[in-house]
């Protein structure tokens, strides 16, 4: 048999001491004792070696066995229940015995046959002290008792979150606090939240958003259960291990935001929106084998443990609330349409309504018709959160307000005033087929349907503008800025078809400044995609249409999925 040589050997040693050194980062990592250096050098650890994410996982699948590490103490037992075998007077008054303690004799057996002669030799008795075998006793019972206290003893009551805002909550009715401002411990069961949107911050530095109806259970300042619901967590760097715990899986965090939700058959799907996680099928104690999951990934364990990859949907969850400005967050764009129609900005609009460019009156059913003349000037909506203003452009004019700021804006052509139709996001024009008679066509561009059917526009038929406040847009959205306005504007596939097209010119300014302009004709119809940039300091966005110098007949504008784009602070 070959023996090890010394390279082997400290070949060895030295992986052993490597994974030793990871245990005691991942543990002091664990109880909240890691210096910002040693948090650092783990977090490379586990960027670059999956050698180390396998140890990590482990190490936190014990810790979701063991609800509460780190508290359970010895001193924390009363003195008064302290069981003899860990009493200290009996420790004292053993090793006073030991030391006039007589010695046991014990002689090792000598086979009474051998197969083969071999040379007998006497072997010198062994003496062991009674109290050896005592302490021996004394000491399993004591790895027995504490097994058992951490098994069995419930954990010390502790708290472990904060109930930082809510929507529309409606809970099944407890003796727990449920308002916002609650502080909420780790003992108080499974909590229901029959309808709403919780936010809940836990001490450890995780944000995680409830969606009713859900049931759950907070377990530690980094560790909670789903047993059936949806929920968004987002986890800083700062916080990396929180874990989330459902009836037949574990997610252990690794720096990341993700969404977990259970179906009504048992299943459990998780979708990666940002970062890394460990996903580990079974119940607890029955863990087996996990995976990573990374952004732009999903999956799904069934109820008999089995995972498969789905396709992961952001929207599904929602990301962030204010309930002051009742607004909820799935992590999409904010529309304008949106706005046009009366709606919050995420939610979709088509709503029969109409802004009229020359009063700011919002119009019912919207009014659409020849012989509309524009007063000069700048018109507020009183009625519209997020509308600045609206107003018919003319260049006979010179300069043409375009916010109520005073920005202005001098490049307009000549329009002597003349409009047809509200600002609107309704999708359907009423075409003049006789004096008295009116067809209405839905309108669209050409190849810009979306999957699930039309998608959401601005309908601006020259000559009118419309002013957006991005400042009132920000305040209502303090944990997210936008980075710039998106939209593709053309003429509906209506008129290309029919040979209908007249000349038309699009605008967007920013605070008075042409960030884009464009000028349609029978010989350019393609469509135009519009992407820019907002920066912290724009104020104002404007969105306009003027005749190409020809008419306003059948100048159907388009401005389809105008978007601010969002990102997190």
């Amino acid at each position: 048999m070959c023996e090890p040589d010394d390279t082997e050997l400290g070949f060895v040693e030295m992986e052993l001491s490597k994974e030793n050194k990871l245990s005691e980062l991942i543990v002091l990592h664990l109880q909240g004792e890691s210096t910002a250096e040693e948090f650092e050098h783990l977090k490379q650890l586990l960027e670059q070696e999956t050698e180390a994410v396998e140890l990590y996982v482990e190490h936190m699948i014990q810790y979701s066995v063991l609800k509460q590490p780190g508290t359970v103490t010895l001193k924390e037992y009363p003195e008064e229940t302290l069981p003899a075998v860990l009493d200290p007077a009996i420790w004292k008054r053993l090793s006073e015995f030991e030391k006039s303690a007589p010695a046991i004799e014990i002689e090792k057996p000598i086979p009474e046959e051998l197969s083969v002669e071999m040379l007998r030799l006497e072997k010198p008795s062994r003496k062991i002290s009674k109290f050896s075998i005592f302490s021996a006793i004394l000491s399993v019972a004591a790895v027995l008792f504490v097994l058992v206290y951490v098994k069995f003893v419930p954990p010390a009551a502790s708290t472990v979150a904060t109930i930082a805002d809510s929507l529309n909550a409606q809970w099944l009715p407890s003796k727990h606090p449920t308002g916002v401002g609650s502080i909420l411990w780790n003992n108080e069961g499974t909590r229901t939240l029959q309808k709403g949107i919780v936010k809940i911050e836990f001490d450890y530095g995780a944000v995680v958003i409830i969606e009713g109806p859900t049931e759950f259970e907070l377990q530690t300042g980094k560790q909670m259960v789903l047993h059936r619901g949806r929920l968004h967590a987002r986890v800083t760097e700062d916080a990396t291990g929180f874990i989330v715990d459902t009836p037949n899986s574990t997610v252990v965090d690794l720096g990341t935001e993700f969404g977990v939700s259970i179906h009504d058959d048992g299943s459990t799907d998780v979708h990666m929106l940002d970062g890394r996680a460990s996903l580990i099928p079974g119940a607890n104690g029955e863990k087996t084998k996990g995976s990573d999951l990374i952004a732009g990934q999903a999956r799904r364990v069934d109820d008999a443990g089995e995972m498969y990859d789905i396709k992961v949907n952001p929207s599904l969850f929602v990301h962030e609330i204010c309930s002051e400005t009742r607004t909820v967050w799935r992590g999409e764009s904010f529309s304008l349409a949106s706005i046009v129609a009366g709606e919050d900005g995420f939610t979709d609009g088509d709503v029969l309504q109409g802004i009229d460019p020359a009063t700011g009156k919002i119009n019912l059913g919207r009014v659409q018709g020849y012989g509309r003349v524009g007063e000069p000037g700048y018109n507020s909506v009183p009625s519209s959160h997020y509308v600045d203003g609206v107003f018919v452009p003319n260049g006979d004019l010179g300069a043409n307000a375009v916010s109520s700021a005073g920005h202005i804006f001098d490049g307009f052509p000549s329009t002597n005033n003349n409009y047809w139709s509200d600002v609107t996001a309704f999708p359907v024009v009423l075409e003049a087929s006789s004096d008295t008679q009116r067809n209405p066509v839905k309108v669209r561009l050409t190849g810009m349907k979306g999957l699930q059917g039309d998608l959401p526009l601005i309908y601006l038929n020259t000559n009118a503008g419309i002013t957006f406040d991005l400042k009132k847009i920000r305040e209502s959205l303090p944990w997210l800025e936008m980075t710039e306005f998106t939209s593709t504007c053309g003429i509906p596939s209506y008129l290309i078809d029919s040979n209908k097209v007249y000349s038309s010119e699009f605008w967007v300014l920013i605070d008075g400044v042409k960030v884009f302009h464009h000028k349609f004709s029978r010989e350019d119809t393609n469509n135009k995609e519009i992407k820019i940039p907002i920066k912290p300091q724009d104020q104002f966005l404007t969105l306009a249409t003027t005749d190409g110098g020809d008419r306003i007949d059948n100048d159907w504008c388009l401005f389809v999925n105008p978007e601010l784009n969002l990102v997190r602070k």
